[in-house]
């Protein structure tokens, strides 16, 4: 066990003592690494109100097209990540990030714009659309992980991480808020085809806002003083790096793919769920009744967010995850026991919704970013 870890120490130097890190001014670098979260919530759960919209003005948007539109951001965002994790170590964090950014604001531009001459050709281009957005939202992941583990000092870096990451809960909070406002403002019912299809496309179109204001703060900001320090070091060979952190690389990434599987398939679905616990049909406070219980869900999960940010540092990374995979399954379990109470009873529905991702947050779906950005090497 040790002569891995002197190997590991002879291949992965240690860049510079982290006690001398010196990060830059909070308020300034906590934005431009958050804001970019904030966007990525925004513009993946955007979709819980957007289909529901779809499938409103548009017959032929069956549960086929509205998978196929649905997964596909999530297509990019694998492609982000991975792709982007390299590019990170290869030319930069900073170059990285502004090409993410830029990403973000073009893929909500092309959806926004979108046209077709039929409904279908509309729903594969907005999937393609919805993919290179999607790239971009994984691009963050990465990139907002290890910029901010290289600029926040050890003693409150869970703390740092956490609270960029819980900007994913606000980025939510304001979809569905987003939602409820426009579906009020231009879909009060008799509602016809155009009050729908305007209503989408500025919903859409908000999500071009969060990246063009931090994209000048991208373009401007300085590289990290780690990866600067790393790039002074002789090349490490990838495959004698991966078989020393295989375990952790294991570890780390199994326990994030578990949880990602759990979380994305109910926040992805949460309107679609709630619709049809509500009957599935056409009623005159439908799309508002919808918009606002989704809001109320994505309010509720917040605070589990600041619970994880706030004592990660203190109770420690495992411990949380390990406590809110148990509670997470206990709870899930018990809504698997009780189904046909909750698909009959949409107020029991929202707060199972409320009550599971409260404890996710308060868990693994902070503790694996934390621990992921916290687990390898600068370079």
């Amino acid at each position: 066990m040790r002569s891995d870890e002197d190997e590991r120490e002879k291949l992965v130097p240690k860049n510079y003592d982290e006690d001398e890190i010196r990060p830059e001014p909070v308020p300034v670098s906590f934005f431009i690494r958050a804001f970019g979260f904030f966007s990525d919530a925004y513009d993946l759960f955007i979709m819980n109100i957007i289909n529901v919209l779809l499938s409103r003005e548009f017959k032929e948007y069956d549960s086929a097209s509205k998978s196929r539109v649905t997964t596909a951001v999530l297509t990019g965002v694998i492609i982000g990540q991975l792709s982007f994790g390299y590019l990170g170590d290869r030319i930069g964090r900073k170059t990285s990030f502004v090409i993410s950014c830029f990403l973000l604001l073009i893929g909500s531009l092309l959806c926004t714009f979108i046209h077709a001459d039929d409904p279908n050709t509309l729903f594969w281009l907005l999937a393609i659309f919805r993919a290179v957005l999607g790239i971009g939202i994984g691009a963050e992941y990465p990139l907002s992980a290890t910029i901010t583990s290289e600029s926040s000092p050890k003693e409150t870096r869970g703390k740092e991480i956490g609270l960029v990451f819980s900007m994913q809960g606000v980025g939510a909070v304001f979809a569905s808020l987003a939602g409820v406002i426009v579906i009020l403002a231009l879909c009060q019912a008799p509602y016809t085809q155009s009050d729908l299809d305007y209503s989408w496309r500025i919903l859409f179109g908000l999500g071009f806002i969060p990246p063009s204001l931090i994209f000048y703060g991208r373009l401007t900001m300085k590289e990290t003083e780690f990866f600067e320090h790393s790039q002074h070091h002789p090349e490490v060979s990838k495959l004698q790096l991966i078989l020393l952190v295989w375990k952790q690389l294991a570890g780390v990434s199994l326990s994030w793919m578990i949880l990602d599987i759990v979380f994305y398939s109910q926040r992805m679905w949460i309107a679609t769920v709630l619709h049809d616990a509500n009957g599935g049909s056409i009623t005159d406070r439908a799309l508002e009744s919808i918009a606002l219980e989704n809001l109320v869900i994505t309010i509720a999960q917040l605070p589990g967010y600041y619970c994880a940010a706030f004592s990660v540092d203190i109770l420690g990374r495992k411990p949380i995850q390990v406590i809110g995979f148990l509670s997470m399954g206990v709870l899930l379990l018990i809504g698997g026991l009780v189904y046909n109470e909750l698909d009959t009873n949409p107020t029991l529905l929202v707060i199972f919704f409320c009550l599971s991702f409260f404890l996710t947050n308060f868990g693994p779906n902070t503790t694996t970013f934390i621990i992921a950005a916290e687990s390898f090497p600068s370079h």
